[in-house]
Order: structure tokens, then sequence, then C-alpha cells
């Protein structure tokens, strides 16, 4: 019989109860979150859009796209996500291989943002639903962006446990991953896009 603490609002939810279990008896294994993005994350639902001018994603040999048009620095942008699940959208930017939250909401706190069936442009005004652009200006190289899909209370948890303009711990990542592979994809899904800034 395990002595495992458990929290009565974690205990609602099967999978966030196996989290619980699972967090205090596996331990960290670094670099896990990056391998599960590159396991079940689904490319070709996430693209970025730029002002007068759309583009596709492309097929890279390894099986992880690039958008096809590297984007300058300081060039404006923002993503439409084409996504089947309900609920709430929490995001990550990774860039040289560490894990950043990447706010989604109208200023740089709020991370998460409802997220509807369909089309959506994020960022985005809750207001008029319009977009609000982005832009790259000191970091060019290769940026691969995670939007998770899943229940608002789910991604709510999360949300409070990431640091906006910080690098994402190692065991929240890892937690992150045992949650995901404990729901099913009804409820939870991940979406992949990968980027090339440039100087010009």
């Amino acid at each position: 019989m395990s002595s495992t603490p458990k929290s009565p609002a974690l205990i609602k939810q099967r999978w966030v109860q196996t989290w619980v279990t699972s967090r205090w008896k596996n331990p960290s294994i670094p670099g896990q979150f990056s391998a599960e993005i590159n396991n079940a994350g689904q490319y070709g639902s996430a693209h970025v859009v730029l002002p007068k001018n759309s583009r596709n994603l492309v097929q890279r040999a390894d099986y992880h796209p690039v958008f096809e048009q590297p984007i300058k620095l300081g060039q404006t942008f923002f993503f439409l996500l084409h996504n089947h699940v309900p609920g709430s959208v929490l995001a990550f930017e990774e860039y040289q291989g560490r894990w950043h939250p990447f706010p989604l909401g109208s200023d740089d706190v709020n991370l998460a943002v409802p997220c509807m069936t369909g089309k959506q442009p994020l960022p985005c005004n809750p207001a008029t639903g319009r977009p609000l652009l982005l832009r790259e200006l000191d970091h060019p190289g290769k940026h691969g962006f995670a939007f998770l899909v899943g229940p608002s209370e789910l991604i709510g948890q999360w949300e409070s446990r990431l640091v906006p303009g910080r690098p994402v711990a190692s065991d929240v990542l890892n937690g992150l991953v045992r949650a995901l592979s404990d729901a099913g994809s009804d409820e939870v899904v991940l979406h992949r896009l990968n980027m090339i800034f440039t100087n010009g």
C-alpha cells in the first residue's frame, strides 16, 4: 500500500492521480519532455501565418518539419492552430535545448487561453478574436513550438507551475510528460511546429 500524498482535487481525475503517484515513485529523466514531444507531437495542425503571406509546412527527411520559409528577425507573424479538442491551450518554445513557457494571453503573464475546436489564431485578442502579432528580435536559428490542448482544469494546474520568462524546470517537464502519457488522445493533444529565424 502506498503512502503517497494525494490532493483531493487530483484524485478526481485518473490521469492526474496517476501522475501524482508516479511522480513520487519515479525519478526525473533528463530530456524526457523533448522525447515525448518528438514522439507524441502532431505536426501539420499548427501553422505560421505571415501578414499578407501564408505558407504551408514541408516535411523534412528526419520527420520534424520546419516551416518552409525562414523568417527574418523582426518580421511579424502569428500562429494558426487547427484543433479538435476543446479546453485550454498552453504553449512552449524550445531554443537551444531549453523549453520556455510561451505566453498566449493578451499580456506576458497569462500563459494559457481558452481553445476552441476548429481554427484559432494564437495569440489573439480575447475581445475581438483577431491575432496579436509576434516577432523574434534576438535569437536566430531553429525554434520549436509545442501547443498543449486539454481540459481547462488540467491546463490551469500546469500553468500555475510555470514562470513567464524562465526556462521550465526538468522535474516540471517530466511530470507533464507523465500526465500526458496517462491522458487519452480525446482529452489532450500536443501540436508541434518548428521555425527558422534568420538575420537577414
